[in-house]
This record gives C-alpha cells, sequence and structure tokens, in this order.
C-alpha cells in the first residue's frame, strides 16, 4: 500500500509539473539516490546546470551504496538513480551510460607509481583496501582477489571517500575509477594506474528511472544533463597502453 501511495505521488508530481509547464513556469522536484564517487564533481556540475536552467526545481539528493539505488528507485524513494554497474533489466531502466576504467589508486610515491598499468596480484603484494559488498568495486574485484589472495589480511571499507584517505596515508591500494577524485589527480596528490587484468575492468556508470514511468519535466531535464557529464567524463579515458618488455 505504501509503495502504491508513492508512485501516485509521483504521477501527481508529474501532472503538476506539466500544467506548471503550459504557463511558461518549470517547477517540480527530483529526488536523486547517488553513488559517494559521483557525489564529488559530477553530480555538483549537473546539479548547477540544473539550477541555472530551472531555478524553481527542488531537489533532494541521498548518497549511497550503488546496490541499494536500485531498490530506492523501483520504491519511489528516488526518481533516479546515479550508479555503477547496475545489471541490466529488472524493474530499472538505463537512461544513460559511460564506461569507466577501474584503476589503483596510490600515492607518488609508493613503490609502483612509475608503472604503466598493474595487475590486481601485483597490487596485493602491497597491501590492499577492499570495498565492502554494498559498493559495485567489490563484485568486480572479487573474482582477482580470489584467485590472487584468498587468505591475505585485508582493510575492508564500505566509503570510497575513506578508501582514498587509506590509500593518501599508503596503508595499502585502493580501486576504483577517475570520478571522484579529479581534484586529486589534478593536483598530483594521487595516482590512477589501470588494472592490466582481463585486459583491463571497467565499470559502468549509469542513470537509471523505474521502468515504464512517464518521468516529469523536471527529471527529464536531471536525467538529460547527467547524460551529459558522464559523456563528458568518459572522453577523457585512455586506452590501456601495452606493457613494453
Amino acid at each position: 500500500l505504501t509503495r502504491h501511495i508513492t508512485l501516485l505521488l509521483q504521477d501527481v508530481e508529474r501532472m503538476r509539473g506539466e500544467l506548471d509547464g503550459l504557463h511558461g513556469v518549470q517547477t517540480g522536484h527530483v529526488e536523486i539516490a547517488t553513488v559517494e564517487g559521483a557525489a564529488v564533481e559530477l553530480l555538483p556540475a549537473a546539479l548547477k546546470r540544473m539550477r541555472e536552467r530551472y531555478p524553481k526545481v527542488t531537489i533532494g539528493v541521498t548518497v549511497q551504496g550503488s546496490q541499494s539505488i536500485p531498490s530506492a528507485v523501483v520504491n519511489g524513494q528516488a526518481d533516479l538513480g546515479l550508479a555503477f554497474a547496475l545489471p541490466r533489466g529488472g524493474e530499472i531502466t538505463q537512461l544513460c551510460v559511460g564506461h569507466f576504467r577501474l584503476g589503483a589508486l596510490m600515492t607518488p610515491s609508493h613503490a609502483l607509481a612509475g608503472e604503466s598499468h598493474v595487475s590486481y596480484a601485483q597490487c596485493c603484494e602491497h597491501g590492499v583496501i577492499q570495498a565492502k559488498s554494498e559498493l559495485s568495486v567489490h563484485h568486480l574485484i572479487a573474482p582477482l582477489h580470489k584467485r590472487a589472495a584468498p587468505n591475505k589480511a585485508l582493510l575492508h571499507s564500505n566509503s570510497m571517500e575513506l578508501a582514498r584517505q587509506l590509500a593518501r596515508q599508503q596503508l595499502g591500494i585502493a580501486f576504483q575509477t577517475r570520478i571522484g577524485i579529479e581534484a586529486d589527480l589534478a593536483r598530483g596528490e594521487l595516482l590512477h594506474i589501470p588494472l592490466s587484468d582481463q585486459g583491463g575492468i571497467f565499470s559502468d556508470l549509469g542513470v537509471y528511472a523505474r521502468k515504464d514511468r512517464d518521468l516529469p519535466v523536471a527529471v527529464q531535464a536531471l536525467a538529460h544533463l547527467l547524460g551529459e557529464e558522464i559523456a563528458l567524463r568518459e572522453r577523457d579515458e585512455t586506452p590501456l597502453a601495452p606493457r613494453i618488455s
């Protein structure tokens, strides 16, 4: 019953926005559930553009792990989900997506800092920080970890920000895409060295909505801006350089 009421309220919000649009005033409210990394630079950039174009639209943001975002979208807690590596199909639909290389995060003084790319096994020799299961990177790394270091003691975290701070303190190597660490890379405080396993591992960052839902104009507008920001960052991705022996 609660879910049914929530979905009805979403439809009311859509109709209100469309009626306001007929009078030339774009209003409405958008709730978005996002992963931590996207909330650092990508989402703020989209929200800034959204405010410039639609100043009367209000926006709510909830930061959570990728694995819990689909239920938030399906249950009506969020209009849009911004998440990494979500499975296709089910009750959500992918509105746009970008492909980002997974890499090892370390300081410029690290022993592996001079490598053009590294394997997960190489990283394990220097200690790694493993993401907990609520984060999508955990499921990308888990098969590599099982083969390389099934019994090795690790640091575990469900926060990408904490993992970055631990890597900064040289307590281990963290793994993620470049999304969310743009400023660290620009300042030269951290390095992002692509993983060479399987010819390179990518994580998809996508924008999601509930399948078959008629999205309000404000929700469509934000989804479009998020898609543009994702595409802009995807263009900066570079192919994995071959190892020179």
